[in-house]
């Protein structure tokens, strides 16, 4: 957004958070409140609220994040979002690279879980009779999250942090003050996740490990869509294909994989692998790598 205000430059950056937790929040009051009165009115079990809620929390969350996107894109000349700073002009060619990268660290990460018998193969869900309709329904479950990874990453890589870091470029310790922006970065991620849906411990800190290593790469290429194309790859596979829970988001998948023991912090238990200890492993990887190269290769 522009302005010549300098107070206004230092906060604008925050509004994009701010805008989505709050929209979110709205979203998810509003789909509550749809949900209870068609629950109530079909004279269906009250206890079908909360599962129903669940169901439609990636959907109610998308739809915040969209409205955000959608708003910055028409608001001209208040806001200067381009078309290509959503989509580089090389995002058809570099997209099946990112993708896949996503989808085979997914394949790799159930595979191995189910290799150590930390979750269970039970076979493939779809019947023969049902194919349109499973493959719609993936199709759509498929628009629905990575519309909301997407944009999610957008507004907080592209619109929250980049300023950020153009800010702090001056300042006598720039990596110092990058680290600070990309903590402030995650720790925001969390908040907002955290309205969205019900966190664990241990999502809420592969959650922030996580946002710290996407921070890493943007800082390092300067876009957001490697890392934003990344997590679609890899949700989609982990949450879609394999039918692993999308932070207590249930779907039944292509292939349906559970876990050894519902209470299990290895293999992450009825929370699904997502909330494992082996998935926070993976985040610590992460960031670390990331945010090392970031220190030793690229100075900001």
């Amino acid at each position: 957004m522009n302005s010549t205000n300098p107070f206004f430059k230092r906060i604008s950056p925050f509004l994009f958070p701010i805008s989505l937790g709050v929209l979110s929040y709205i979203s998810k009051i509003l789909t509550l409140s749809l949900v209870t009165f068609i629950v109530l009115a079909s004279k269906s079990r009250f206890a079908q609220i909360s599962e129903v809620v669940k169901d439609h929390q990636i959907t109610s969350s998308a739809l915040a994040a969209l409205i955000i996107v959608s708003v910055l894109m028409v608001s001209k000349p208040l806001s200067q979002t381009k078309i290509y700073d959503l989509f580089p002009k090389d995002f058809l060619s570099k997209s099946p690279y990112y993708l896949l990268s996503g989808v085979t660290l997914g394949l790799i990460f159930i595979l191995t879980l189910v290799f150590f018998k930390q979750l269970n193969y039970w076979g493939v869900l779809v019947r023969p009779e049902e194919y349109l309709e499973f493959f719609v329904s993936l199709l759509f479950r498929f628009f629905i999250l990575s519309s909301f990874l997407f944009c999610e990453e957008f507004i907080l890589r592209e619109k929250f942090l980049s300023p950020l870091k153009i800010q702090v470029q001056k300042k006598p310790h720039p990596f110092a003050w990058s680290t600070l922006i990309m903590v402030t970065v995650a720790l925001s991620q969390v908040l907002i996740r955290s309205i969205q849906f019900d966190l664990s411990f241990i999502e809420a800190g592969s959650l922030f490990l996580m946002s710290i290593a996407l921070s890493s790469f943007f800082l390092r290429v300067g876009s957001f869509f490697p890392g934003a194309l990344f997590l679609i790859g890899f949700y989609s596979f982990s949450h879609i294909i394999a039918s692993a829970p999308f932070f207590g988001s249930e779907y039944a998948g292509v292939f349906i994989i559970k876990p050894q023991y519902l209470i299990s912090r290895l293999s992450g238990g009825a929370g699904g692998p997502l909330s494992s200890a082996v998935f926070l492993a993976i985040t610590l990887f992460f960031a670390l790598r990331f945010y090392l190269n970031l220190w030793f290769k690229k100075a900001l």
